[in-house]
């Protein structure tokens, strides 16, 4: 951040701007005054919420200056110091300011300088405190003077509820305090101990903590020194406790003897849901014991339970087998490391397929082969409950690849799939590619650090291209090389899903970078990408820069490990990633009927001094939400015009058109959104965002979308022409200062990235949260609001009803003919596997077509041919079809015109009494909520 930008961040926090409500500035360069000047205006800053000051020395005049801020500051509710070389001086000026703030609920003082006498000072301020609820005070140099003030502050203080002590060389003897205190202590519920020094010595007092605590719910004593007969402690004290939910005790020396003690309490514990022991050395005999109580114990609750690194192998796999087919209170069960092999696979297969409560199923690090592979991959067939599964390092090959593809065009749950670090090839890229024009519930797929090569991504675009429901694909590692790199732009052109995309370490070059680029152009989906660990130079910037002038949804894009200095170009990137992000969150503000907040941020957004293609956008936008829709039609026109292929403002240029009655033009929007993105259509519908709720049961007009519209911004610049697009941002006055205060906030801050963020994909661990695009209307909480327009714009509405009713039906039957095409063959098998060989051999030909050393630019206009013939082809196949089965052509319940038919009850529905079977997708669902509902039987 320059001091442009910081100063114009320190004018919006001098001003309360409402919109800033959390502050980044982690890493960030600026000088002592300014600091100062920072801490100085928000004492009576009403709107910031959140502030983030890692990694910058504070020294202790700053501390002081920090320290009056918060005395006087009423809004502060987290505020993070990590590594900030705070001193017990700097600690006792923070205390002096803890002792009267009345907001702030969360603080982290990890990494710092603060010793024993500086945490004295933090805890008497605490005695005081009754507002602060979470503190975290790892990797700080405190002795046992420390902890025994601490101690003290523990015995009093009500309102912690979270206290972190991780890495703090904490003894046994040092535990000893704390559990006396913790002991008397009622509202603490969750403490972490990980990476001190207790031993078996320690967990005497952690049991009797156990015995006696009436509020301590989680416990992690990760990375310790306990052994068998701590963990014995430990095991005889759960059995008498109702309160603790989660005990983790990885990486300890508990051994099978502990393991067996655990077990022993897990027999009759009824409130334990999660337990960790990874790395402890338990072996076969003492999974056993621990598998053996969960089962006996009927009232048991463990939901999460991790055995990770513990040389379980095939022995175990009986007693595995067992877990899976008689304990149903299992969700998450994590196997990692334990040598099981393709005997073990063979066994725990018999059950998994019979097994419905584990969702998240954890075997990476064994031996699988794809031996295993393929026995796992025929239980899935069936399974209905397992979504995540993680296969990472099990030297798994082409031909268990093949096998479980085929499972994948069967298996209708499975969300995340991880593949990392195996012996994939080219080959199977063919395999899963056919898969995923089938599949639609795959959201992620890992497959870093294989083989896959230039051919294997040719393969692997011609599904992407097919799939509707893939938000993440990790290809880091895999020599794609700038050819394949060709295929994955042209692919991203037509994919309107996918969001994230991993391409670190795969030798691309500039030039494959800008073609890469040239795809994004068009592409409104993809809002990072991981380009770590290339051959990429400073030329690539320019091509990025240039990309991003068009493009609004990308947000984050991470180079680090290239051969990139410049830092000018690198700036002008993270300020067009900025305003991508105020774009994204302002249309977001649009969509929820937000139209103060909206109209303010597309203002701001223009101040910023965009041009091109994004200006329009804004305007638009900023029109319509300021009530001015004949000029917002005018400039989504001219946005339209350059970016033919954004279905969602089309889908917003519809509603606009509808505010001004022009109901045939809005039509036509609509329609358009459809052929563009069926899927899209399909969720604005589930979500009440929807253009075909546009007519009432009543016949009474059109219900709005709810948009509470502002009055006319008769101060906008309403010019015909835009300002050409130039690589210097940071020439305007606005463009480089005005971005950098959004870019601040944590809630939409975008990045370029220097970090190696993929890196961390090659762990175990689990993102149990769904990815999905940036703009999705599945975030509005409004439901069908009720915008309503002028009086006189009524009547014309109602004069055009029996036009638009028409179109709404061919609209309806048009995206469940599209959508049927495509996918849903698990629900109501319509599509087999040659099926999805004759849609993949006619609507991708372009792609055997490709020149090994270039794209033929050419091949769009034959890609356009292919569609449009395969579309007329597939349109005719299900219209014959609906000829076939539907019996009635009005609806059951109401005598309206029917747009459904269920094949169970062999009637017809109107678009509003079939809205389940939209929501659900299967027509299973439909006959249980409907026609139950209606008495209706076969």
């Amino acid at each position: 951040m320059n001091n442009d930008s910081l100063n114009n961040l320190l004018r919006r926090i001098k001003t309360n701007d409402p919109t800033l409500t959390s502050i980044n500035l982690s890493s960030t360069v600026f000088t002592e005054e300014q600091l100062i000047t920072l801490f100085k205006y928000l004492r009576t800053n009403k709107s910031i919420t959140s502030l983030n000051l890692s990694k910058k020395p504070l020294n202790d005049r700053a501390m002081k200056m920090l320290s009056i801020f918060l005395e006087q500051n009423h809004a502060i509710k987290k505020m993070t110091l990590n590594f900030n070389q705070i001193s017990n001086k700097g600690a006792k000026y923070l205390s002096q300011g803890l002792r009267k703030n009345q907001s702030l609920i969360l603080l982290k003082l990890n990494g710092n300088e603060i010793g024993s006498e500086g945490l004295s000072f933090i805890s008497k301020a605490l005695t005081a405190n009754k507002i602060l609820e979470e503190l975290y005070f790892n990797e700080n140099p405190i002795t046992n003077q420390g902890v025994e003030e601490l101690s003290r502050t523990l015995r009093v203080n009500r309102s912690l509820q979270f206290l972190a002590l991780e890495g703090n060389q904490i003894s046994s003897k040092d535990l000893r305090l704390l559990s006396v205190a913790l002991i008397e202590n009622t509202t603490i519920k969750e403490i972490s101990l990980e990476k001190n020094r207790i031993d078996d010595e320690g967990a005497k007092f952690i049991s009797g903590l156990l015995m006696k605590n009436k509020s301590l719910q989680e416990l992690s004593l990760n990375d310790n020194k306990i052994g068998n007969k701590g963990a014995k402690l430990i095991a005889e004290a759960l059995k008498g406790n109702k309160l603790i939910k989660e005990l983790q005790l990885s990486e300890n020396k508990i051994g099978t003897e502990g393991a067996k003690s655990i077990a022993g309490c897990l027999s009759s514990n009824t409130t334990l849901r999660k337990l960790k022991l990874n790395s402890n050395q338990i072996k076969t005999e003492g999974v056993n014991f621990l598998i053996e109580s969960i089962i006996n114990n009927s009232q048991c609750a463990l939901k999460v339970l991790s055995l990770n690194d513990n040389r379980i192998g095939d022995d175990s796999a009986h007693s595995l087998k067992a877990l899976f087919l008689k304990n149903a209170s299992l969700t998450e069960l994590h196997l990692n490391n334990n040598k099981i092999g393709a005997e073990g696979m063979k066994i725990l297969s018999q059950a998994i397929d019979e097994n419905n409560s584990i969702k998240v199923l954890g075997l990476s690090g064994n031996q699988i082969k794809s031996e295993g592979l393929t026995y796992l991959s025929n239980s899935l067939r069936t399974n209905e409950s397992i979504k995540v599964l993680l296969l990472n390092k099990n030297k798994i090959n082409d031909s268990g690849m093949k096998n479980f593809c085929s499972m994948l065009k069967k298996n209708c749950t499975l969300n995340k799939i991880s593949l990392m670090d195996n012996k994939i090839e080219s080959i199977s890229m063919k395999y899963l590619s056919n898969a995923l024009i089938v599949n639609n519930s795959v959201q992620i797929i890992h497959l870093e650090w294989n083989n896959i090569g230039k051919v294997g991504a040719k393969h692997l675009c011609k599904g992407l291209v097919l799939n509707s429901s893939l938000r993440k694909i990790g290809l880091s590692g895999n020599k794609i090389t700038t050819l394949g790199i060709s295929y994955i732009s042209k692919a991203l052109k037509t994919d309107c899903c996918l969001s994230k995309l991993g391409l670190m370490g795969n030798n691309i070059k500039d030039t494959g970078l800008k073609c890469l680029m040239e795809g994004l152009e068009s592409n409104i989906a993809i809002n990072k990408l991981v380009l770590n660990g290339n051959k990429l130079t400073n030329k690539s910037l320019k091509y990025i820069i240039n990309t991003l002038k068009v493009n609004y949804t990308l947000e984050e894009i991470c180079l680090d490990g290239n051969q990139i200095y410049k830092q000018n170009l690198i700036f002008q990137i993270e300020t067009l990633l900025t305003i991508n992000s105020l774009i994204l969150k302002a249309i977001k503000f649009l969509l929820k009927g937000k139209n103060e907040i909206a109209k303010k941020e597309f203002q701001e957004i223009i101040d910023l001094g965009i041009v091109g293609t994004k200006l329009a956008l804004v305007k638009g936008c900023l029109y319509y939400v300021s009530g001015d829709y004949q000029r917002a039609i005018k400039h989504f026109s001219r946005y339209l015009k350059a970016m033919k292929t954004n279905f969602r403002i089309f889908w917003i240029r519809g509603l606009t058109y509808e505010k001004i009655s022009d109901l045939e033009k809005a039509t036509n929007d609509f329609e358009t959104v459809i052929d563009l993105n069926p899927k899209f259509a399909e969720d604005n519908q589930i979500n009440g965002i929807n253009y075909g709720d546009i007519i009432d049961d009543n016949d009474d007009g059109i219900d709005e979308v709810n948009l509470d519209l502002d009055k006319k911004n008769e101060s906008m610049d309403d010019s015909d022409s835009y300002p050409e697009e130039n690589l210097s941002l940071s020439s305007s006055s606005s463009s480089a200062s005005n971005y950098s205060s959004s870019s601040s906030s944590s809630s939409s801050n975008p990045k370029l990235k220097n970090t190696d963020v993929e890196t961390n994909s090659k762990t175990n661990n689990i993102n149990n949260s769904n990815e999905r695009s940036i703009i999705n209307n599945n975030d509005d909480d409004d439901g069908d609001g009720g915008g309503t327009d002028d009086d006189n714009n009524h009547n014309s509405k109602s004069k055009s009803n029996s036009k638009l009713n028409t179109n709404l039906i061919k609209k309806e039957t048009k995206i469940n003919n599209l959508s049927n095409t495509k996918k849903n063959s698990s629900s109501l098998e319509t599509v087999n596997e040659n099926d999805s060989k004759r849609l993949l051999d006619k609507n991708i030909n372009d792609y055997d077509n490709i020149n090994e050393q270039s794209i033929n630019k050419n091949d769009d206009n034959n890609d356009d041919e292919n569609n449009n013939d395969n579309e007329n082809e597939n349109e005719n196949d299900n219209n014959d079809d609906n000829k076939e089965l539907v019996n009635s052509q009005t609806c059951v319940q109401c005598n309206k015109i029917a747009s459904c038919y269920c094949l169970d009850c062999k009637v017809s529905f109107c678009k509003k009494h079939c809205q389940k079977i939209h929501r659900f997708g299967t027509l299973i669902e439909h006959k249980f909520t409907h026609c139950k509902q209606m008495n209706i039987k076969d």
